[in-house]
């Protein structure tokens, strides 16, 4: 089961949410085999996107690393025309002004491009972020609204005890507590 980890946690809402209410409890009643199963493939999908995100982040070491390679190659070049070109002055001055214009304008592509692909990784690993934020916020919603629904029955439950206790002390009555055994 391939799933993302978002993926994972909408479907163990859907089973928290679909989850029937054990009579007079304030539990509910869910398989453990399929929490159990949801719990696993998160733990499966996390490593999965981890893993991406340090693709990401190997693929754009090497994108600069073949920038700074091309860069090298450029400056090697550029300093064995420069040597060629040393014969005259006027050639050499030329060479030199053209060489420290290549490396510049190399230099600059390569930070450029190492700029774009740490941004790019950034952008990937805060996307990822985000969305796990959101997912763990709604369920956190969720878990809190289904907290103060069982906390209102249960207050509901006791009041009705409550009212079930003076009516029995209105007519004397004693009802039967496990207590009592």
């Amino acid at each position: 089961m391939e799933s993302s980890v978002y993926t994972l946690l909408e479907s163990l809402e859907d089973v928290l949410e679909k989850a029937k209410q054990a009579p007079l409890s304030s539990s509910v009643k869910v398989s453990r085999e399929e929490i159990f199963e949801i719990i696993e493939g998160i733990r499966l999908a996390l490593p999965q996107e981890i893993k991406q995100a340090q693709r990401i982040v190997h693929n754009s070491e090497s994108i600069i690393d073949n920038a700074h390679a091309s860069a090298n190659g450029i400056i090697n070049a550029a300093n064995e025309t420069a040597e060629k070109m040393t014969m005259e002055h006027e050639i050499t001055k030329r060479a030199q002004e053209e060489a420290e214009a290549i490396i510049t304008d190399a230099r600059n592509k390569a930070e450029d491009m190492r700029m774009g692909a740490i941004e790019y990784a950034d952008q990937m690993l805060e996307n990822t972020e985000n969305q796990i934020k959101a997912v763990l916020d709604n369920f956190s919603k969720r878990a809190n609204n289904v907290m103060d629904f069982l906390s209102k029955e249960t207050d509901a439950i006791f009041s009705e005890r409550e009212a079930l206790r003076d009516l029995a002390d209105q007519n004397s009555i004693v009802p039967y507590n496990d207590s009592q055994k």
